[in-house]
């Protein structure tokens, strides 16, 4: 899948012509609609869209007002609707007026029947719905200044202690999913704390933007139903999208695993893969089904540090082409060069000792395919 953003000026005569089409046939005949779409707004819009073998596969367009700050977005298309398209264009788009154009505000007149889905990327509703070409329409808005877009939160609760909540939800273990949410709900109430009694300063936008993302993710109990359903919609959001974030590769890569071994979830004949899960079989020659969110990066990492336990050195070939997420563009990332794989299948190419300090051994894999989820 690949993400295409074009001034007018840039568009070929066949890629105008496929947008107005598809927006026609979606605004106008699909949604028996008597409006104007061609209103004169395209040749000032970045136009922004999805592209795989079939043609365009989810599309939008972003209009900017420099005096303001503020970006547009509209013409919302997912082609194939229920299968995440839809917040990946939109996710793409908060990346796209953050970091290309610098907008400070994010709007989007949306549809009232689409407002469940703007709410879910991040946007609160500003306006009364009124009726407008044909139907009910209202104003909604994402402040970039005070909030993070969708990604970027998710990527920075992915970061700290929610990982585990995560992964261990995709695995299915949904005892380990509330036993480390514990853990992190507590230590965000921590942070806050911390900046409420000034041990944490607030000096920069990204501060102002993780205490209210930790003020919404506050819980206070883990023993009731509620708490727990909100719990794993959060965790189920942030996969979606992490997740739908992932692009294909324009290199290969060799990325590093440093996998600290916890005795208590490491029997002899396993590989420790991270502390926090069960250790895994590992034999060269066959495939292994990694069925976490994981994290590499570009050079070994803290492989000289103390921490009090040994480790193995996983080092992960990723052919071009293969689904990744780049954190170095995000501000939260645990170290520079650090890589997010999807759930995947590798082949083991080899399993040998180690000189290295503290380094039970080296695991040599190569990632073959990213396996289906049901998040």
């Amino acid at each position: 899948m690949e993400l295409v953003v074009k001034t007018y000026n840039e568009l070929t005569k066949d890629e105008l012509y496929d947008i107005l089409y598809l927006r026609s046939d979606v605004f106008i005949m699909e949604q028996e609609r008597v409006c104007r779409d061609v209103d004169g707004d395209d040749r000032k819009a970045l136009q922004v869209w999805l592209q795989d073998e079939n043609g365009i596969a989810a599309y939008l367009r972003i209009l900017y007002n420099e005096d303001t700050k503020t970006a547009v977005i509209g013409r919302v298309i997912a082609v194939r609707r229920r299968t995440g398209l839809g917040k990946k264009i939109v996710t793409e788009a908060l990346e796209i007026s953050k970091t290309r154009l610098g907008a400070e505000k994010v709007l989007v007149h949306a549809q009232e029947c689409a407002k469940g889905f703007y709410e879910k990327c991040g946007f609160e509703a500003i306006s009364e719905p009124k009726f407008e070409d044909g139907s009910l329409h209202l104003w909604m808005a994402l402040d970039l200044k005070e909030s993070f877009p969708p990604l970027e939160e998710s990527v920075s609760f992915y970061t700290r202690n929610d990982f585990a909540i995560m992964n261990s939800l995709l695995v299915g273990d949904y005892d380990a999913v509330y036993g480390w949410a514990g853990v992190a709900y507590g230590d965000n109430q921590g942070i806050l704390d911390e900046y409420a009694n000034g041990m944490r300063t607030v000096s920069t936008d990204y501060d102002r933007k993780w205490i209210n993302s930790l003020k919404k993710r506050l819980i206070g109990e883990l023993d009731d139903d509620d708490a727990k359903k909100l719990v794993v919609e959060n965790a189920k959001n942030d996969l979606k999208n992490i997740l739908s974030a992932m692009s294909p590769s324009i290199k290969e890569f060799k990325l590093y695993r440093t996998a600290w071994i916890n005795q208590g979830r490491c029997p002899e004949g396993k590989f420790s893969y991270s502390r926090e899960y069960l250790a895994i079989n590992l034999s060269v020659g066959t495939t292994v089904d990694i069925g976490t969110v994981s994290s590499f990066s570009i050079t070994p990492y803290r492989e000289a540090e103390d921490v009090g336990s040994e480790f193995y050195r996983y080092e992960l070939t990723v052919p071009k082409g293969s689904p990744v997420l780049e954190l170095d563009r995000f501000e939260a990332h645990n170290e520079d060069g650090e890589v997010l794989l999807p759930p995947m299948k590798c082949m083991v190419e080899s399993i040998t000792g180690s000189n290295i300090k503290n380094c039970r051994g080296i695991i040599k894999l190569r990632f073959k395919s990213e396996l289906e989820t049901s998040i």
